[in-house]
């Protein structure tokens, strides 16, 4: 019974793991990928994305809307790199983004900084590995059909 299971929940303390994962959310920090300040992880296979929680998205919806756009979809993989220059008001004179697209995954990534594209490129491979180490935590992977 599902009375039994929260107990059993409680007796392990996996309730107050729940609970902190739920009110901490992903963020940026727990991914193998250095300089990056917001990214976006679709799983093609399981229809579903990942994102950390901690940024405001609206402010970068512009960003990758054009990320978005200037990916090639043929089929095949192709990687964008796109690189925008902010007003002088902001600290950040710059900001660089990468769009990378392959048959089984598509992933975007923002970074505050001044980087190179090859920093962004390993920046997406670690983003790519940790999703993949951990899909059956991040995606609903097993569920009903209808």
């Amino acid at each position: 019974t599902s009375t039994k299971i929260i107990s059993e929940f409680r007796k392990h303390e996996i309730l107050s793991h729940i609970s902190d994962s739920l009110k901490h959310g992903l963020s940026t920090i727990d991914i193998p990928a250095p300089l990056i300040y917001h990214f976006i992880y679709k799983s093609k296979k399981h229809l579903q994305y990942v994102m950390p929680t901690s940024t405001n998205v609206t402010a970068l919806q512009k960003y990758y809307l054009q990320l978005y756009s200037s990916v090639d979809r043929n089929g095949k993989i192709s990687v964008s790199y796109i690189k925008w220059e902010k007003d002088g008001k902001s600290p950040n004179k710059s900001i660089a983004g990468l769009g990378w697209i392959t048959p089984n995954y598509e992933v975007y990534l923002i970074t505050g900084s001044i980087t190179k594209r090859e920093v962004l490129v390993n920046s997406a491979r670690g983003i790519v590995s940790w999703c993949r180490k951990y899909q059956e935590r991040l995606f609903v992977c097993e569920g009903a059909i209808f």
